[in-house]
């Protein structure tokens, strides 16, 4: 190379550098969170999708076997449930539970909503 090639090669390095804007100082915090706010975009259509197809593919399996039992004339299973000896408290205490796990449910949900990560 010689002197000449040099002087245009800087020449155009420095009108390079002087067009560039300097990036913000949250420039890697907006980005970092927009690869986060997609990665949970990401999880959640793959979480619903993972429910989707389970409940999508039942109908396909127990249609078919419900027509062949009616088809074929077998009765169906008679289900008799045992009677409950389960003490009331121990009841009321196992509804509480499940109605606290729900309620934790939804406030996650909340929070999450309001702070992503």
């Amino acid at each position: 190379m010689n002197k000449n090639e040099n002087d245009i090669v800087k020449t155009i390095f420095a009108r390079m550098a002087a067009h560039e804007e300097p990036l913000p100082d949250h420039f890697t915090d907006e980005t970092m969170k927009r690869i986060r706010y997609e990665d949970m975009r990401m999880r959640k259509r793959n979480e619903r999708l993972q429910w989707l197809i389970p409940f999508a593919v039942l109908p396909v399996i127990v249609a078919p076997a419900v027509a062949l039992f009616i088809y074929l004339g077998i009765p169906f299973p008679k289900i008799t449930f045992p009677a409950l000896s389960i003490p009331a408290p121990f009841l009321s205490g196992g509804a509480l539970v499940l109605l606290l796990l729900v309620a934790d449910l939804f406030v996650r949900q909340a929070y999450y909503k309001k702070h992503p990560f």
